[in-house]
């Protein structure tokens, strides 16, 4: 068991690396927009933005998938995480200043300032069958949402098998937002607010 003052110095390291390093990580489900925030936060801050859902897509194009059919690999072949956790583990070690979006972003970037968005579930279906930009494809609303739900249990399975983490458990994390009726303005003005209060 660690000692007071084991646990008081690594409290106090964490402070200081992130008083020094500013690294954000943003988790969250499918639909929550998680990246939609990152996006607009890193702008705000005028800092780099890495959108591991986006890396996960170039990764699959280049493979000759589509996304769902990468994501289905990936259930069974290990090579899929191995590349966007390495590519996390790398920017935590070698950059500071940025802000990330990925499910697993906080557990490869201990140091960081652990944010996680989640929203109501059907509308987080709604967001991703109405977003002309997205590159998954439904039939309908309930195909959509019937596919969300799916995917996170999976994701929660094959992480919980592989690193013994679960990305939805809401203790891994510092800032929690519900964004089901909050527009994403709104909450990057409150990830401000909270991160001029934990400075």
């Amino acid at each position: 068991m660690e000692s007071f003052w084991q646990i008081h110095i690594s409290f106090i390291y964490d402070v200081l690396i992130f008083l020094i390093l500013m690294i954000i990580t943003i988790s969250g489900t499918s639909g929550s927009g998680k990246s939609t925030v990152a996006r607009l936060l890193a702008k705000k801050l005028d800092y780099e933005h890495y959108s591991m859902g986006d890396l996960s897509r170039e990764i699959a194009q280049k493979k000759g998938m589509t996304i769902e059919q990468f994501n289905e690999w990936g259930k069974t072949n290990k090579e899929r995480d191995d590349a966007v956790d390495d590519y996390q583990k790398e920017l935590g070690a070698t950059k500071d200043d940025f802000i990330i979006d990925g499910r697993l972003s906080f557990y490869f970037i201990p140091t960081s300032v652990k944010i996680y968005i989640d929203a109501n579930t059907t509308v987080r279906a709604k967001r991703i069958f109405d977003d002309p930009r997205g590159t998954e494809h439904y039939a309908d609303l309930e195909e959509a949402l019937l596919s969300i739900i799916q995917r996170d249990e999976t994701d929660r399975k094959r992480y919980l098998e592989r690193y013994g983490v679960d990305p939805y458990d809401h203790s891994n994390y510092e800032l929690i937002i519900d964004s089901t009726d909050i527009l994403p303005e709104r909450i990057v003005a409150d990830i401000l607010g909270y991160l001029d209060d934990f400075k």
